[in-house]
């Protein structure tokens, strides 16, 4: 069945306790989950902006951190009723966490890192997160069926492997970018010093956030590199339509070239005030 994807408001009312939605970065899609909570008829969005940027928005902070971002579809999830709600309290868990911490790094290589039930982090020998395994592992720490992460380790299409490398390439450049516009030394040293771990990463697999949001809308689950790629793209292209085109017009095949441009870092510091990483507002802007 293929999955259906939706463009949206997400200042809206939504007949979902929690989906998956995207919209375009500088290096292809964002991802976040959307999900409702107190008081009635509420939603916020949990997603990882940047490095140390682990957020928890209402709509309008969630739009203003995309900085015009286009537009904004969901996938309509295919999770049952328990996984839904399980999902949307595993959601809670984590954004009640982050106000009482600094979020996390954002890092290629995250296969070490583990969501543990009272939403917080074992990172394990990781350094962090993209936008999109940051929602991987949300599901995976509740063992909701969702996708077969090592199968994006079997990719043998060479321009597929040099796209992804050009986007790791482009978060080392971004994370440079954002070490030199920080001012105190002790933290630009930091970021520094991340980006160097994070260059030697840039061979690693890439599950996309447009893999992640298609995902969550398969039939049957847990999707594979080859279930999930097809319409992947197509969200790519509902995000951004003016830059990603579908190559194939044929029915069920929904592929879209992906050009990568040079990725513009983000813009403020490296991570907003400890208490309350909800409140950083425009601080920056999502990379992946």
């Amino acid at each position: 069945m293929p999955v259906e994807i939706r463009q949206i408001d997400i200042s809206q009312a939504c007949e979902f306790p929690v989906c998956v939605v995207s919209h375009s970065s500088q290096v292809g899609a964002h991802v976040a989950l959307w999900y409702s909570c107190e008081p009635p008829g509420s939603r916020r969005l949990l997603h990882q902006a940047w490095h140390y940027l682990t957020c928890d928005d209402t709509p309008a902070e969630f739009l203003a951190r995309g900085h015009g971002c286009g537009p904004v579809v969901m996938v309509v999830p295919t999770l049952d009723e328990d996984e839904g709600e399980h999902l949307r309290l595993m959601c809670i868990v984590v954004a009640q966490r982050l106000r009482k911490t600094r979020g996390i790094g954002y890092a290629i290589d995250s296969h070490d890192v583990k969501l543990r039930l009272d939403g917080s982090f074992d990172m394990g020998a990781s350094r962090g997160v993209t936008c999109a395994t940051f929602v991987l592992k949300i599901f995976q720490a509740l063992s909701i069926p969702f996708l077969l992460e090592n199968t994006w380790k079997e990719i043998t299409d060479q321009d597929r492997l040099n796209e992804d490398k050009t986007a790791h390439k482009a978060v080392v450049a971004g994370l440079r970018a954002t070490a030199r516009k920080t001012t105190d030394r002790q933290d630009r040293e930091e970021i520094e010093e991340h980006a160097r771990a994070i260059e030697a990463e840039i061979d690693a697999p890439r599950v996309r956030a447009e893999e992640i949001a298609a995902a969550s809308g398969l039939t049957p689950r847990p999707g594979t590199y080859a279930t999930v790629e097809p319409p992947g793209r197509a969200v790519l292209c509902a995000v951004n339509p003016s830059k990603y085109r579908p190559t194939s017009p044929g029915p069920g095949d929904p592929t879209a070239s992906v050009p990568l441009g040079p990725l513009t870092p983000p813009a403020g510091p490296k991570r907003p005030p400890e208490s309350s990483l909800k409140d950083a507002g425009t601080a920056e802007g999502c990379v992946e």
